[in-house]
């Protein structure tokens, strides 16, 4: 049984420790091309991880997955079908790729996955349930767009009490305010967590006298005009009365 990196170090990291029963694949990858044997590699600790990593190769599969102890670990999918060096290091593994550290996995158990979403050609995205109108009025109300999708959604995950009731009265403010006004409410009422009808009516009558709040600005670079000014101790009681 070849012995493991950590055995190698423990038996001395900077002195070589003898020949040792490497797998016959590793003797024929280093002896025929340069001449150098397994035995002559300085056994320190960059040189035992770079013998071990070169036992170890694995195929990734078209999933972008290397099958390491029954268990299967996620690698960048850009090296689908090429071979990568597997490293177990207390309790993760550790995958190279032509010297280069692409993917550590913590261990998982026989016939466990290990999947980064780092790894993906393309961003993770997160289920969401489309919204779908069930009469008129939430036909009526979904055609002002985006903003009243999220309003929608918005009121349903606050627990909005009579929301089909409130949809409809929104839906009906569009004839007498606009479209687009009825949007620029819903995305305020949103933003202030107000989710009835009555909120909305309330927006619309403010129309643009409605503050807007903005996140605080760089200081202003002003200079200001030098004032004159006084010590502390004038205004000591006892200097008081002395005036008086």
């Amino acid at each position: 049984m070849p012995m493991t990196p950590e055995e190698w170090i423990a038996a001395g990291t900077a002195q070589p420790v003898g020949t040792f029963a490497w797998p016959a694949e590793a003797a024929a990858q280093f002896a025929p091309d340069n001449g150098v044997y397994v035995s002559q590699v300085p056994l320190t600790y960059s040189g035992v991880k770079w013998l071990w990593r070169r036992t170890l190769g694995h195929k990734v599969d078209k999933l972008a997955m290397v099958r390491i102890g029954s268990a299967r670990y996620f690698v960048p999918h850009l090296l689908r079908g090429r071979h990568v060096d597997v490293v177990s290091v207390d309790d993760r593994i550790e995958i190279w790729h032509e010297d280069d550290l692409v993917a550590q996995h913590r261990l998982v158990p026989p016939g466990g996955t290990s999947v980064l979403d780092e790894h993906y050609d393309r961003p993770a995205r997160k289920p969401a349930r489309a919204v779908r109108p069930r009469n008129k009025a939430e036909q009526a109300f979904l055609a002002l767009g985006e903003e009243a999708e999220a309003f929608l959604r918005a009121a349903a995950a606050a627990g909005t009490s009579r929301l089909p009731a409130h949809i409809a009265a929104i839906a009906a403010l569009r004839d007498a305010h606009g479209p687009d006004a009825v949007a620029a409410a819903l995305r305020r009422a949103v933003e202030f967590r107000r989710f009835t009808a009555d909120d909305v009516r309330a927006i619309l009558a403010a129309g643009p006298a409605a503050p807007t709040p903005r996140p605080p600005g760089a200081a202003l670079g002003t200079a200001l005009p030098k004032v004159p000014t006084r010590n502390l101790d004038t205004y000591r009681t006892d200097s008081l009365r002395e005036v008086a």
